[in-house]
C-alpha cells in the first residue's frame, strides 16, 4: 500500500471526486494535503492504522475478486476460441494426462491396437470441455508431445513409471480375483 507512489493519484483522485463531487480538487492538491497529513500527524495514529486495516482488506477482497475474475476469464476464452475454431492452447495438464493415459490405455506401449477411442474417451472424462476434440486431434497431439519434447523425458519417465506401478496393481487385482473366484 505505501510501495506505490507514483500510480496512487489518478485512483485517488478519482475516489475523492466521487466521494465529494461538490467540491473542486487538483491532483496535486490531493497529494499535497496527503503528505501534509502524514507528514504534520493531523489525524492520530490509531485513526490511520484503521484507514490502514481496511484498505488492505478491502484490497485483498478485490485482489482475490480479481483473480476469480481472470480463472472465470480463462476458462471462457478458452471455450471461447475453440468455439470460434481458433487454435486451442494445450496445457501441461492436458499433455501430461493424454501421455498418462496412453501409456495405460497401451500397457506401455506393448499392445499399440486400436488405442486412439479409448486414448479420445479418457481425455474427454478427464476434462468434458473438450469433447469437442476428434480422436485424431488427441492422437495428434500424443505425437506431438513426443516428438517436439513438450514434455522432458525425465518427467515422461516419471509418468511411465507410476503407469508401471498402477498396471502391475491392476494386474495383481486381477489375479488375486481369479485366484478367489477359482478356488470358491
Amino acid at each position: 500500500m505505501g510501495t506505490d507512489t507514483k500510480t496512487y493519484l489518478e485512483p485517488l483522485h478519482s475516489k475523492f471526486q466521487e466521494k465529494f463531487p461538490h467540491m473542486t480538487v487538483s491532483r496535486q492538491r490531493l497529494s499535497d494535503q496527503r503528505r501534509a497529513i502524514v507528514r504534520n500527524n493531523l489525524l492520530p495514529q490509531q485513526t490511520i492504522d484503521s484507514i490502514y486495516r481496511e484498505v488492505k482488506e478491502d484490497l485483498e477482497k478485490t485482489h482475490t475478486q480479481i483473480q476469480q475474475t481472470q480463472q472465470i476469464q480463462s476458462h471462457l476464452y478458452i471455450q471461447g476460441t475453440q468455439q470460434l475454431g481458433q487454435r486451442m492452447r494445450w496445457t501441461t495438464e492436458y499433455n501430461e494426462t493424454i501421455i498418462a493415459a496412453y501409456y495405460k490405455i497401451t500397457k506401455l506401449e506393448t499392445d499399440k491396437t486400436s488405442y486412439r477411442t479409448l486414448l479420445h474417451q479418457h481425455c474427454v472424462t478427464a476434462f468434458p470441455h473438450l469433447a469437442h476434440v476428434s480422436e485424431q486431434r488427441v492422437s495428434d497431439q500424443r505425437r506431438v508431445i513426443i516428438n517436439n519434447r513438450l514434455i522432458s523425458p525425465e518427467r515422461i519417465a516419471v509418468i511411465k513409471e507410476q503407469v508401471a506401478q498402477e498396471l502391475q496393481i491392476n494386474d495383481l487385482e486381477i489375479q488375486t480375483n481369479t485366484l478367489e473366484q477359482n478356488t470358491a
